[in-house]
């Protein structure tokens, strides 16, 4: 009997406009589907009708088909800047939880000052993350940034700081966190009441045209 071809997709964040196209040309020509929890409905919709959706793998040929990673869609879809050439030179992705419970995922010792960390997956135990940044060298104040369902129908953004985490609502999964001064840019009408309930600071409260010029 003929085998067929299993295509491994990236679903990206969320969004299926953030499916590359072959992506979303594989999904919409496929005869059997496999995916699991984290793919959106938006995403599984793509799906036809006469094709079989299951949860289960195959011993079959596999090729990887890259899609938009979870951190630049999240980010890009409330426009924080990951870099800026005044605040942030450097990018950092971290796993925040393993799924061996007595498994420490890998973290740096001392985060630079200049740096924007993603935490993917960071949990729900908020006060054990908020002590790795501090003791990582991160300031208190730092802003930061929880995204749930990012780039969906479903996303929920919460803007806090450091000092703030353990108050953090506990937003559903999939869940990424953004930290840095970088997030002091995020789309100030998207995300306006918010925002309009931290006390920034004068020099970041009001992102004047020419630093939002500076994060293009």
């Amino acid at each position: 009997m003929a085998t067929g071809k299993v295509f491994l997709v990236g679903a990206g964040p969320g969004d299926p406009d953030l499916l590359t196209l072959k992506a979303a040309k594989v999904l919409r020509q496929a005869d059997v589907v496999l995916h699991d929890e984290l793919v959106s409905p938006e995403i599984l919709r793509l799906i036809p009708a006469r094709a079989e959706v299951v949860n289960v793998g195959a011993g079959l040929e596999v090729e990887v088909v890259p899609g938009i990673t979870a951190a630049l869609g999240a980010a890009a879809g409330v426009q924080v800047p990951l870099t800026h050439r005044e605040i942030s030179s450097t990018l950092i992705l971290v796993t925040g939880s393993s799924k061996q419970s007595d498994h420490i995922a890998n973290w740096p010792d001392r985060l630079p000052t200049n740096a924007t960390l993603v935490v993917y997956m960071p949990g729900y135990d908020l006060g054990s993350l908020q002590r790795r940044l501090l003791s990582s060298g991160v300031a208190p104040g730092t802003p930061c940034a929880i995204i749930s369902g990012a780039t969906s129908e479903r996303e929920q953004v919460h803007i806090t700081e450091v000092a703030s985490l353990l108050t953090a609502p506990q937003l559903p999964a999939p869940r990424l966190l953004i930290v840095g001064e970088v997030v002091r840019f995020a789309d100030h009408n998207h995300l306006r009441e918010q925002f309009s309930q931290l006390n920034f600071s004068a020099a970041y409260a009001e992102v004047s045209s020419s630093s939002r010029e500076n994060a293009e």
